[in-house]
């Protein structure tokens, strides 16, 4: 890789990326005469002219001269990008490109190592993400990971709109071709936090396509490993802001995966469901990652769907009912366990611990609607105590309730 000037310090190659990358040309005080710039600006546009030359070693040398030019030969190159030529203007973008990532690498590195705000600022997509992420090493280290992974894609977050999405659509694409030859190839993590980061845009509106994929990245082995790595991860806090407010991706897909890896933020989407009224089953699902990452104060938002008699699943013997569960079941298991007791004096005899969803779907329910009904009245009894003796519910004794 080949070095920049040494006269360029890395604050100045930054901002001169951020205004080249914007579409303004500017002289940020480099410690050279403005007639040496114009020089090496005729120079550089000299040089491109020469990229469209008949003679093909005339083409090479010209591409040799502008890489060793570096950011001096970045203004021509800019103003050159959409040369009617297309020779030239292949040749102009590619050196654009190169010449844009081998500084901004340099100030990436730079930024990792110091963390200058002032670094960060000239960085597209930093702000926005150290508003989700935060801004220590790590947070700083996968958005370093992140524009060297995607630098089509980072380039542009600062400006979502059609743009940005175009280039997540047509990276998307060549994922989705990829696994059709090669089933074993993997996204890296930095590249899935790219499509969560760009997801996180509400002015960027990716398809169907691109969200079902990216949702199902974030079960793949490597990605699994990356989240084991420690509980306050970036990747981990990046991830947890996705998981509560991608609302254009299935909220049952993501409270599922917020249920398995312990993502707390997994409650938002799931009382969103309660609050709109979702299906009975994705209901349950709802219910259970409220019981699974909340706590006792999700509670009352829950007291609504005690007249919820909607059937989850029912079984008969001799064409009698002998067991059924309702929603209205399972809400009250969760609002026990959330109080602190055990569903097991409620009459919860088939209630089935699971590691991935608190309690085995379809396993909280009554044989007879005697039963159903005496375990509600126990409830309300015990709410009416807890009112008259003004006790808050401890907030610590939900853990390791014996089922």
């Amino acid at each position: 890789m080949r070095c920049l000037p040494k006269s360029k310090d890395v604050l100045t190659t930054g901002l001169v990326i951020v205004c080249l990358t914007c579409g303004v040309a500017i002289n940020v005080g480099l410690g050279e005469e403005p007639l040496v710039v114009d020089e090496a600006t005729r120079q550089a546009e000299q040089l491109i002219r020469q990229l469209g030359a008949a003679s093909y070693e005339l083409r090479e040398e010209a591409a040799r001269q502008l890489n060793e030019m570096g950011l001096d030969a970045l203004p021509a190159l800019q103003d050159a990008a959409q040369h009617r030529d297309l020779e030239i203007r292949y040749r102009v973008r590619k050196l654009r490109d190169s010449i844009e990532l081998i500084a901004r690498d340099r100030v990436l590195i730079e930024f990792l190592v110091t963390g200058d705000p002032a670094l960060g600022q000239l960085l597209p997509g930093w702000v926005r993400f150290a508003e989700i992420v935060g801004a220590d090493r790590p947070a700083r280290q996968l958005f370093v990971d992140m524009h060297q992974a995607e630098p089509r894609i980072m380039r542009l977050t600062d400006r979502s709109g059609p743009e940005l999405q175009s280039v997540v659509e047509r990276r998307n694409e060549t994922f989705r071709l990829r696994n059709r030859r090669n089933r074993d190839e993997q996204m890296s993590p930095a590249t899935l936090s790219v499509f969560l980061f760009v997801m996180l845009d509400p002015a960027c509106e990716l398809s169907v396509g691109t969200r079902s994929l990216t949702a199902s990245v974030i079960r793949q082995p490597q990605i699994i490993s990356a989240l084991n790595q420690s509980d306050d991860t970036a990747l981990r806090r990046l991830m947890s802001t996705w998981i509560a407010k991608a609302d254009d991706v299935s909220p049952t897909h993501r409270i599922k995966f917020a249920m398995q890896y312990a993502f707390r933020s997994g409650v938002e989407p799931a009382i969103k469901m309660v609050q709109t009224g979702a299906r009975a089953n994705h209901l349950e699902d709802a219910i259970l990652a409220i019981g699974m990452l909340g706590g006792p104060e999700h509670i009352d938002l829950l007291v609504s769907l005690l007249g919820d008699s909607s059937v989850l699943t029912e079984k008969q013997r001799s064409n009698k009912t002998v067991f059924s569960s309702q929603v209205r079941d399972v809400a009250l298991a969760v609002m026990v366990y959330l109080s602190g007791q055990n569903p097991y004096d409620y009459g919860f005899t088939r209630l089935r611990p699971h590691s991935a969803s608190l309690f085995q779907p379809n396993t909280a329910g009554f044989a007879t609607d005697e039963l159903r009904a005496r375990a509600l009245a126990r409830w309300e009894l015990w709410t009416r105590v807890q009112k008259a003796q003004s006790l808050p519910i401890d907030a610590t004794a939900i853990e390791g309730v014996p089922l």
